[in-house]
């Protein structure tokens, strides 16, 4: 959720971004006032439930997939946003061994999208 929110940021400024050469009226603002977040069309930074609830279906079964519970907790608590030194003051492990695991998660992901298709 954090990544799309990102994304639909960037693109609306990407697409307000005045262009090289470009004149653009300054007698009326070419969006909304708000925040950003509201400007890009993201009402907020917490999913509905309907939509926490297809995301969670989504992810149990990659999750799942995952060896052991460490990888689980970690893949769980980046998924959430959570940086990885948060994650490793969160299981009492250097943001390096949370890193290992990342890529390790993200190997196991990728070799699982690969055997589906």
């Amino acid at each position: 959720m954090v990544i799309t929110e990102r994304k639909a940021i960037d693109q609306f400024q990407r697409e307000r971004r005045q262009k090289w050469g470009e004149v653009r009226s300054l007698a009326r603002p070419t969006c909304p006032r708000g925040t950003e977040r509201e400007r890009a069309g993201v009402a907020s930074p917490k999913p509905s439930r309907e939509v926490a609830a297809m995301v969670a279906d989504e992810c149990r079964h990659p999750v799942g997939s995952l060896r052991d519970d460490t990888l689980r907790r970690v893949a769980l608590l980046r998924m959430q946003g959570y940086t990885n030194q948060e994650v490793a003051d969160r299981l009492v492990c250097s943001a390096r061994s949370v890193a290992r695991k990342s890529e390790l998660i993200r190997l196991t992901w990728q070799g699982a999208v690969g055997e589906e298709t």
